[in-house]
């Protein structure tokens, strides 16, 4: 009885000195309850290949879209009944109407050429018109071009229009039109030159002597071109060709470059619609 007595009092001792082991499992800091958040997440994301793109549909703002560099204008498609949008230069393209304002290389030569090829197969019926502003262009491409345009005057007339500045070559192109169809605005400027400023000739003695000729026989026959377009003597031509020529639009008439100045009225008796208005001779101060 004693002992158990004993025991009775020694056990609350016994129990105080034990240590109590904390419920690790339960027991968890906020660092490692974010850890597992972010997991679990990372582990629904790889199941679910369509998360990324659910966030991104529901969180992304609508692009804000830039103006193009070409303007869109609305075109019927024919047969159709129904619009679309297409650039500004396409839609003067299914008018016939080409933009010539850059100088004629290689590949601005071969784009004309497919345009107006594909053009006059299209209706041999329906004129073509140029509107050129060309600051200049290359002689073989630019040569290249005025065979095809002589090409398509056989089947279709060519209307061409001086818009500002035509210069070297260019000039060539403007008078190139079918006769009586040769335009320019009043303000417009011509510039007549056989040459390519810049141009540079290197090699052996013997190289550039051959490329010397090469180029003044292409001036030759430069000349003898704008001599039948305007109806001047070769040697006229060939001395104006001596220096930087220039021509307002009343001048380049006279030359022979064009054939009319294109003025804004309604002269009936002498207006001819070219998209541009009409030719008003009468009281203009040209004719």
């Amino acid at each position: 009885m004693r002992t158990l007595v004993y025991l009775l009092l020694l056990l609350p001792s016994t129990l105080s000195f034990m240590p109590i082991k904390p419920n690790i499992q339960h027991i968890t800091s906020p660092l490692q309850t974010n850890k597992q958040q972010m997991d679990r997440t990372s582990s629904s994301c790889v199941a679910d290949p369509n998360h990324f793109q659910a966030l991104k549909t529901v969180n992304q703002r609508n692009d804000i879209k830039a103006a193009t560099k070409d303007i869109q204008v609305p075109y019927m498609i024919p047969g159709t009944g129904q619009y679309q949008f297409i650039s500004i230069s396409q839609a003067f393209f299914r008018e016939r109407v080409l933009f010539i304002n850059r100088p004629i290389t290689t590949s601005v030569s071969n784009e004309l050429i497919a345009i107006l090829l594909y053009l006059r197969n299209e209706d041999k019926d329906k004129p073509i018109t140029l509107y050129c502003n060309i600051p200049g262009g290359e002689r073989t491409p630019t040569m290249a071009l005025y065979d095809t345009i002589e090409a398509c005057k056989k089947d279709c007339s060519i209307t061409t229009l001086n818009l500002g500045f035509c210069a070297g070559l260019g000039a060539l192109i403007t008078a190139s039109g079918s006769p009586g169809r040769r335009y320019a605005l009043p303000n417009s400027r011509f510039l007549l030159t056989t040459g390519q400023p810049g141009e540079v000739v290197r090699g052996q003695a013997e190289d550039i002597k051959e490329e010397v000729m090469q180029k003044v026989k292409m001036n030759d026959r430069v000349e003898e071109v704008i001599a039948r377009l305007t109806g001047r003597e070769r040697g006229r031509v060939k001395k104006d060709f001596r220096r930087d020529f220039y021509l307002d639009a009343k001048e380049a008439k006279e030359y022979g470059i064009i054939d009319k100045v294109l003025m804004a009225g309604e002269d009936e008796d002498n207006g001819e619609a070219v998209g541009m208005g009409k030719f008003a001779n009468k009281g203009s101060g040209f004719s």
